[in-house]
């Protein structure tokens, strides 16, 4: 509940809102035999997400690039970085992470979602367009695979 009414106040809550409902979901997932964190990594990353909660950015930023420099192959990291240089209006950057965390990670929404954003705010309108044409296929696939595990009813 707490959540939701953090992410209806603005744009910059929004971005705040995806990064924690991202980390929650992670969190949450089970059976991810290949998933293996070091607990380094993790404190991080949970260290990053306080300091973004905080509203201090700095050092966010600073533990989510030691996350990434312990797993540079963590599309949660660089996400999470990605956002905090999005609420900074650092775009630029926050695209070069949004984009690093999809090659990781390919099937991540948020990650287009949310640099579909960043490329509206640099004037790269057809990429934003192009970005968002993305979340709506992997939205459709998702649609699509939850009705079939749902199975005919």
């Amino acid at each position: 509940m707490v959540i939701m009414k953090f992410c209806a106040y603005s744009y910059r809550s929004s971005v705040l809102c995806f990064l924690l409902l991202f980390t929650f979901f992670l969190a949450c997932q089970t059976n991810q035999d290949n998933l293996t964190l070091s607990s380094s990594f993790e404190d991080h990353i949970l260290k990053g997400n306080s300091y973004t909660d905080a509203g201090d950015y700095q050092n966010a930023t600073l533990e989510y690039t030691k996350a990434i420099d312990e797993n540079p192959n963590n599309a949660l990291a660089y996400f999470s970085r990605g956002a905090v240089y999005h609420i900074k209006e650092k775009y630029e950057e926050a695209i070069s992470d949004y984009t690093k965390a999809i090659e990781i990670d390919p099937s991540l929404i948020v990650a287009y979602h949310n640099r579909s954003n960043a490329y509206k705010q640099v004037g790269l309108l057809d990429k934003a367009e192009a970005d968002i044409t993305k979340v709506q296929e992997l939205n459709k696939l998702l649609e699509d695979a939850k009705k079939r595990s749902d199975g005919p009813k």
